[in-house]
């Protein structure tokens, strides 16, 4: 039968030198709308990847390609090479040239194959070397999905016993549901989810409590509201001596192990990796094609312990930049996105790196001597790390580390928080911003700028919003695909039947809101309104429940499945006797926060209650001010909200209720 190698997968496993690290590392690259996944390779550096044992009609697949970003200011030339190691002798079997500068063909992704059946049943050693000609400045090289496909006997594993009972929890973030075709989407197909959901328990309103992605996952795991674990941020750890669910089935002798799309995520700094036996992290930065993941799980689990599993699998591929493969890229867009189209201006307000989104909506605001409570916590977060106060901080302190140091203003890291410090304190102090925090501001929007554009090239020279929303249709329908290649791995090891498997998300997306575009920082019904799916082991009891199931109810409830009761104090409740008599949850109310818990909101559908407890930004040209608040009705569209005028009753209740929470 035919395989491959992906040797993208191997990367943990080879033989680099470079002068750094950083030279060598996997990437989710985009050139003229094409993804892929790919070893960026900064010359001169090599690469060997060892014993790949080879059958026969072997190929060596690759692409290579120079990053986008760099196209016009890398001045040199890129010498790509392969060398095969065999029986002590080298051979060079590649070699092809690329400058993107004077040569403007080479601008793209350019395809080879390589006949390496002349090493047919031998096992080799592969080197994959890039080296710069002239300059090596900007020098940013790179392979496309390396694969050697082959013909190997196919052999007969032997299928092991088990009876255990598993869980596996799925996550995607910025996961809509409203694009499900099991909560009522015709256009976009996601049906192994759907094939799923015809065995499971769909929860009709199911609500994340925070619009934070560590924060939902720390409701997640704990059962805990963000406003009492306390991560309330997009980079803080999972609160130390807070009991979660991996522990307590750790304790009920299940062996847990958690897979993640996002590389940050399973950093020891973040928290998350200590709850689980074992983690298998992104070796992708700053995330990794799902397809990498399930590759790896399906590893991992044919030589799983002999024990009962709880698994997290973890996928980035819904949240942008989104960046369908292949054929999921037209799914759902013809024609020419460079043609003027839908709502042009639109498109350039996708953004690639959060602290863009609250520098250009952020800036306006500070030349007033204003600061928001998001903007205010954003900076005293980076003012902390630099400090050394605490070990993890906003993108903003991660991506000044690594500029230039004209970005710290030529500063010792302790200093340069000093500095911050007394120009934050100066605004919220004196309502008043100095010129120089300003022209330090504008340097590092430039700096930034340049990163973010090798994230959102899939957007260059786009001039039709539609194209953005189908590569996110796209992404949903990939992870669709994902889904199905997980549940044919259950089926194959003979452990679907006795597994239970949960699909949620930790927030949404708001893909167009007034002048939000695809972002999640804001309590809104496209971000806090989610999708969760339970199919449950040993039974086929599809239903759909009504009533509000939070977020932070989901622990407390696969506790009581699996176990029989709560063990753990948690703010949610368990909902196992609804799903046992499939009747509605009687809960109206589901409470959010966002960062720094500047804004909260009441969902109580069909209406949503919105308060500002700070001074707050949601567009660029909106500034709001503590104690606003705001009464909506939920809608079916895209737009997601109606404002309600008049409904000072209902308005009222909310208002109550969410003042009794904060309590």
């Amino acid at each position: 039968m035919r395989e491959e190698i992906f040797l993208i997968d191997l990367l943990t496993n080879a033989v680099i030198e470079a002068p750094a690290a950083n030279y060598v590392e996997i990437q989710r690259m985009n050139m003229e709308r094409q993804s892929r996944s790919a070893l960026f390779q900064h010359p001169d550096s090599k690469v060997t990847f060892n014993k790949l044992a080879l059958g026969q009609e072997t190929l060596l697949k690759f692409e290579t390609g120079i990053a986008e970003s760099v196209w016009d200011r890398f001045k040199g030339v890129i010498v790509f090479e392969i060398f095969v190691q065999a029986n002590e002798v080298q051979e060079r079997i590649f070699e092809f040239s690329m400058t993107t500068h004077e040569n403007l063909s080479d601008r793209g992704w350019k395809r080879h194959e390589v006949d390496l059946d002349k090493y047919k049943n031998s096992t080799i050693s592969l080197i994959f070397s890039t080296k710069a000609l002239n300059s090596s400045k900007y020098a940013w090289s790179a392979w496309a999905n390396p694969a050697i496909s082959h013909l190997k006997p196919k052999k007969q594993r032997e299928i092991r016993k088990d009876t255990h009972r598993h869980l596996f929890i799925i996550t995607a973030d910025a996961m809509s549901k409203r694009f499900f075709g099991c909560y009522g989407s015709r256009e976009v197909k996601t049906p192994h989810i759907d094939r799923l959901a015809e065995e499971s328990v769909i929860f009709d309103d199911a609500w994340s409590n925070s619009t934070t992605t560590p924060g939902s996952y720390a409701t997640l795991w704990s059962g805990l509201h963000p406003k009492n674990h306390h991560l309330i941020s997009e980079w803080g750890p999972f609160p130390a001596g807070v009991p979660s669910l991996p522990v307590i089935f750790n304790g009920h002798g299940y062996h847990t192990a958690m897979f993640t799309g996002e590389a940050e995520l399973s950093h020891p700094k973040f928290g998350f990796s200590s709850l689980f036996n074992e983690t298998h992290g992104a070796i992708a930065n700053p995330a990794q094609d799902g397809a990498i993941t399930i590759r790896n799980f399906e590893k991992w689990l044919q030589q799983r312990p002999d024990k009962p599993l709880m698994t997290w699998l973890q996928f980035f591929d819904t949240h942008p930049p989104n960046l369908p493969p292949g054929e999921y890229s037209a799914k759902y867009y013809s024609g020419d996105p460079e043609k003027t189209g839908s709502e042009p201006e639109k498109v350039n307000r996708v953004y690639g790196i959060e602290s863009m989104v609250e520098f250009d909506r952020t800036l306006p605001w500070i030349k007033k001597g204003m600061l928001s409570g998001q903007a205010s916590y954003r900076f005293w977060e980076t003012i902390r790390a630099f400090k050394g106060k605490q070990k993890t901080g906003p993108d903003l302190y991660e991506h000044l580390k690594h500029m230039n140091p004209k970005a710290r203003l030529e500063m010792k890291d302790a200093d340069f928080g000093k500095w911050l410090e007394s120009q934050v304190s100066k605004i919220e102090n004196d309502r008043t911003t100095s010129p120089e925090f300003i022209d330090w501001i504008e340097y590092v929007q430039k700096e930034l700028a340049f990163i973010q554009g090798g994230i959102i090239n899939w957007l260059k020279n786009v001039k039709d919003f539609n194209y953005p929303i189908s590569q996110y249709k796209g992404c949903m329908t990939y992870f669709d695909h994902l889904v199905g290649k997980f549940t044919e791995i259950l089926k194959r090891e003979r452990i679907y039947e006795n597994s239970t498997i949960i699909i949620v998300s930790p927030h949404g997306e708001i893909l167009s809101y007034d002048d939000a575009i695809f972002h999640h920082h804001m309590p809104h019904p496209n971000v806090l309104s989610i999708p969760m799916i339970i199919k449950m082991a040993g039974e086929n009891r599809p239903a759909r429940i009504k009533g509000i199931m939070n977020l932070m109810d989901l622990s407390p409830t696969i506790a009581e499945m699996f176990f029989g009761d709560n063990p753990f104090i948690t703010d949610g409740v368990s909902r196992w006797k609804n799903i046992i008599a499939g009747s509605e949850i009687p809960e109206k109310f589901s409470i959010a926060f966002d960062i720094a818990n500047t804004l909260k909101s009441v969902a109580s559908p069909p209406h949503f209650y919105f308060r500002a407890d700070d001074e707050y930004i949601i567009t660029p040209t909106k500034y709001g001010h503590a104690g606003d608040d705001f009464l909506f009705k939920i809608t079916d569209d895209e737009y997601g909200l109606e404002a309600l005028e008049g409904h000072e009753e209902i308005k009222a209740i909310l208002k109550e209720k969410l003042k009794e929470f904060d309590l």
